[in-house]
């Protein structure tokens, strides 16, 4: 019976270096929130630093490097909160607060723009600020993966787009 209890408890190092490497891929995926999203995750403050300083690292080694701090740190808190939220946001919805998801402002500009192209048009009057050229590319691009996989990166990138000058209205 003493030996099932420490086979519980007891971990390889294998399995330590895949849990790492886990916890390291989530930080990645904190990485390549906006930092409107990553707003909306409850995260340590020690660990929103390091995400943040992340973005401005442009040398291959010192990025590796705090990618590993940034896995380090996520061994310190409780990651399922940390990919719940990030699900949520990558599913095309928002967070409210740090629990409740509602749908997200811009799926009905979505929707509008890969029915017409006058969609766009509409768009870029109540948005003066956005990228007609990138709009209408990543409308072609989403059209064209449509058949494949209705809500593929490709929707996602228009998604992204949209929200990216939603909130910077």
């Amino acid at each position: 019976m003493n030996e099932e209890n420490t086979a519980d408890i007891y971990k390889s190092r294998t399995q330590i270096k895949k849990e790492s490497e886990e916890l390291q891929k989530l930080g990645e995926r904190l990485i390549k929130l906006t930092p409107g999203q990553l707003k909306h995750v409850d995260i340590p403050d020690e660990l929103r630093k390091a995400v943040e300083d992340a973005r401005h690292i442009s040398a291959r080694k010192a990025a590796h490097r705090n990618r590993q701090f940034i896995g380090a740190l996520m061994r310190e808190c409780d990651p399922e909160p940390v990919r719940e939220a990030l699900d949520k946001l990558e599913a095309g919805l928002t967070l409210s607060g740090n629990t409740t998801a509602e749908p997200a402002k811009e799926t009905p500009w979505v929707e509008a723009i890969l029915e017409s192209d006058g969609a766009i048009e509409e768009f870029l009057e109540k948005f003066p600020s956005a990228d007609r050229q990138r709009l209408r590319m990543l409308r072609r691009n989403a059209i064209k993966k449509q058949g494949s996989a209705p809500r593929g990166k490709e929707f996602k990138a228009l998604a992204a787009c949209i929200r990216d000058t939603l909130t910077a209205s």
